[in-house]
């Protein structure tokens, strides 16, 4: 829209430094309850534009399929209330967990089996961003953001937020093995650090 500002203008991503995070890991425990099924985990401000409202009805799909499976979210927010309730309702109190806010996620980041991202809408997303660091198979809702980070059926699953296709696309990473495989190995040949954008911006400056 702008050509004569094309060589003005530099887009500087948030830094992601990868061995910043690994070492995070081990400064604080993650998952403590003993679980030996499927942990997907969610992390983000409880909120509508989140998408954590639709887990209860992903859930009981998956649950209905006999699918040894946890949800856990990390964060809090306006919509605690809400998705407690939900889950009272629906009887999930053992398969839809809310830790709140924890001040290192990167444990739990570390070493739950599937990362999704539920948001209704969102820019460059960071948590995306450190489960792609861990090299997490991810299925993610379709916002702007999302389609920058992950190339659906290379590195992740990119759905609609509709709890049928979500549904589907969890099933398949779950039941797949060498999918997820395939989307971990895709990661690790992907260069996720974002250190060098520090650079970028002293270049600027010159």
């Amino acid at each position: 829209m702008y050509p004569n500002l094309k060589e003005k203008t530099t887009v500087f991503y948030n830094i992601i430094d990868e061995r910043k995070l690994e070492t995070m890991t081990v400064k604080s425990e993650g998952f403590n309850d003993q679980f030996n099924g499927t942990r997907i985990l969610t992390v983000g401000k409880l909120t509508s534009q989140k998408g954590q409202d639709i887990i209860p009805r992903v859930l009981i799909k998956l649950k209905a399929e006999g699918i040894n499976v946890r949800w856990y979210c990390l964060g809090d927010g306006e919509n605690r209330s809400e998705l407690q309730n939900l889950i009272k309702k629906h009887n999930l109190e053992e398969y839809f967990i809310l830790l709140g806010i924890k001040n290192n996620p990167y444990p739990y980041v570390k070493e739950c089996d599937i990362y999704v991202q539920l948001s209704r809408h969102e820019g460059y997303c960071i948590t995306l961003a450190e489960a792609r660091a861990f090299n997490k198979p991810i299925v993610t809702t379709d916002f702007v953001g999302a389609r920058e980070q992950i190339e659906h059926g290379e590195n992740g699953l990119i759905t609609k937020f509709d709890e049928k296709e979500l549904f589907s696309a969890i099933k398949v990473l779950i039941e797949n093995v060498n999918l997820r495989y395939e989307f971990e190995n895709n990661f690790k040949k992907e260069n996720v650090n974002t250190t060098s954008e520090i650079k970028k911006l002293n270049d600027c400056f010159r």
